[in-house]
């Protein structure tokens, strides 16, 4: 009987401890949810089947959470079960019904704990019997990703970014890339105003480290999709390797820490990327490498396009 009691005073304290670490993860966590695009590699009984695309963390968790009180649940049951199967089995054996009794009376003590902890934390205070996500986004440092403004979310209805023209290369995609084309470029293809090197404080720096008397204001994303040529390459050209750095969100907020360090490399690239097929081309092998996902452009946010 004290070992009984032992066990029900674990069980009882193991769900009062979960449950007030799960109140406290659970009322505010910070989570980059852009970044969060899982493929499944086995299936969620009851959830979700092998190889889904998981984008919503929130969803996840909670999936997680029901599971398992499933799983208690069905346990409970199961152990019942087999202890009343074992007892009227038992013939006369008082061993086996014994043993019966034992996996019977510890069952009902397992969900005697489980129901009496799960009251415990109601009466001290109901919200922490309840699972509150609060999610708040944040922005990561994302190769390729613009960080302009936003432009408008909707598929255009002619030029080189409209839905009908990129069906071509992205198939059943080709409206969402028209969507996200018009969100970095208004289907433009113009360099960025905003994504710019300036150099350290004085301006172009040559491969020589000498500074030129005034910013050369470089703008490294390019074209209708607003391509990061310092993070990409376009048309075979090595367009990385004409900066001294790449340029990412950090960079963003102190432009004075990347410059262009081969300006006629530099030159090509923007030429490059400026022309509509080239661009759509490199827009297309960054979709695809990222298991076609558009977390890569910033206008998928800004713009509130949400795109997987």
């Amino acid at each position: 009987m004290k070992n009984k009691k032992q066990g029900l005073i674990k069980v009882f304290l193991t769900v009062v401890i979960f449950s007030a670490i799960l109140f406290a993860i659970s009322t505010k966590t910070v989570l980059a949810a852009d970044a969060f695009n899982y493929t499944l590699l086995e299936s969620f009984p009851g959830f979700f089947n092998k190889g889904d695309t998981m984008t919503d963390f929130p969803v996840l968790i909670l999936s997680i959470y029901k599971f398992g009180i499933w799983t208690v649940g069905i346990a409970g049951m199961f152990m019942l079960v087999i202890g009343g199967f074992m007892y009227m089995a038992s013939a006369g054996n008082t061993s086996t019904a014994g043993s019966a009794r034992k996996i019977i009376s510890d069952a009902l003590f397992g969900i005697v704990a489980a129901l009496g902890a799960y009251l415990f934390m109601y009466v001290i205070n109901p919200d922490l019997t309840r699972i509150n996500i609060d999610f708040t986004t944040v922005d990561l440092e994302t190769e390729g990703t613009p960080m302009g403004p936003a432009g408008v979310c909707k598929a255009l209805d002619s030029g080189d970014c409209s839905a009908a023209n990129l069906t071509s290369v992205f198939g059943a995609n080709a409206t969402q890339a028209s969507s996200i084309c018009n969100g970095e470029s208004s289907g433009k293809s113009i360099p960025s105003g905003v994504d710019i090197c300036i150099g350290n404080g004085a301006g172009f720096q040559p491969a020589t480290g000498k500074s030129a008397t005034a910013p050369s204001n470089d703008a490294a994303s390019i074209g209708l999709f607003q391509i990061n040529i310092s993070v990409h390459n376009v048309d075979g050209l090595p367009c990385r390797n004409a900066f001294n750095r790449e340029y990412t969100a950090a960079i963003g907020k102190d432009k004075t820490k990347c410059w262009v360090i081969n300006r006629s490399l530099y030159d090509q690239c923007v030429a490059a990327a400026k022309v509509p097929s080239k661009n759509i081309a490199v827009a297309k092998k960054i979709f695809s490498d990222s298991k076609n996902s558009w977390r890569q452009w910033g206008a998928n946010k800004r713009s509130k396009c949400f795109f997987p």
